[in-house]
């Protein structure tokens, strides 16, 4: 009866991986709060707001590689959507619109993050990944940052999740 209100929108793979890419990135807003928590959590001499923001930056790359990744898994335009991702992310490094403390290291943190994610299947999988967040902001084992690579995690895979089932991937 109302089938068309069933049907997904369409869209290519270079539109999918190109969106990807802002899904990861942090709006001004979320930068500011960010460094609003480094302000009222941390003394500024123990952990850079830079460094912090660049952390940020990289773990919601992990989020959206991971979760894109999984749910496209039995997609056959993944590998277009996963070249025009890593396209545009490099774009992304060379415009500054990239935290400086970032450049560069998305592809080794979405290695360390996915190895430590891959490991363990059992409902930890968010401490640890928080774990290492918390090393990556030089805090070793910080119950806080831990807490916030969770949600910051959990909320930017669930803002994919809901972008990849509201679509469907056509050819180019």
């Amino acid at each position: 009866m109302l089938d068309f209100l069933k049907q997904k929108k369409t869209t290519t793979p270079a539109v999918v991986g190109d969106a990807l890419v802002q899904l990861a990135k942090l709006s001004e807003k979320e930068a500011a709060q960010a460094l609003e928590f480094v302000k009222v959590v941390f003394d500024e001499s123990r952990l850079k707001p830079e460094q912090f923001l660049a952390e940020v930056f990289l773990l919601q790359v992990f989020a959206v590689y991971w979760t894109a990744f999984n749910m496209l898994a039995d997609n056959p335009f993944r590998d277009e959507v996963f070249v025009q991702f890593h396209k545009s992310l490099n774009n992304l490094e060379t415009l500054a619109e990239v935290p400086s403390e970032a450049r560069g290291f998305w592809q080794s943190r979405v290695a360390a993050y996915s190895e430590v994610y891959e490991k363990e299947a059992s409902g930890m999988a968010l401490v640890k990944l928080g774990k290492k967040f918390s090393e990556f902001c030089e805090e070793e084992c910080d119950a806080q940052l831990m807490m916030l690579a969770s949600v910051q995690f959990s909320g930017t895979a669930k803002g994919v999740a809901e972008f990849l089932g509201g679509i469907g991937i056509v050819a180019n």
